[in-house]
């Protein structure tokens, strides 16, 4: 599954379903919240090739602004041995690449 949740009770609620459906198994949660610089990702946001693109996608900044102004992400933290809960922040306020080698690290470090 790929999610955006934030810290409030309807999110909340919504992990702790996931993560029942894992409780006793051997079936890991791989939580990897994306992180990226402010003025990165205003001008992601704003570039021409988004503002151009045929998806309805967010190009406004004073939006994006307040949206990371009102909302956090959720950072869930391993409550019980009961789920193999593996949670990391990702930067990809760089390359592709960069990104790509930070989730591969995550990955491999768990085996």
């Amino acid at each position: 599954m790929t999610a955006c949740l934030a810290d409030n009770a309807a999110d909340i609620s919504t992990f702790e379903e996931h993560i029942s459906m894992v409780r006793n198994t051997s079936v890991p949660i791989y939580w990897i919240n994306l992180r990226c610089d402010g003025s990165v990702l205003e001008k992601r946001v704003t570039s021409k090739e988004r503002r151009e693109g045929n998806k309805s996608k967010l190009t406004d900044a004073s939006i994006l602004r307040q949206m990371i102004g009102e909302h956090g992400l959720l950072s869930p933290r391993q409550h019980d041995n009961t789920v193999r809960l593996i949670a990391d922040t990702i930067d990809v306020s760089r390359t592709l690449e960069e990104s790509v080698h930070q989730l591969l690290h995550i990955l491999h470090r768990q085996y």
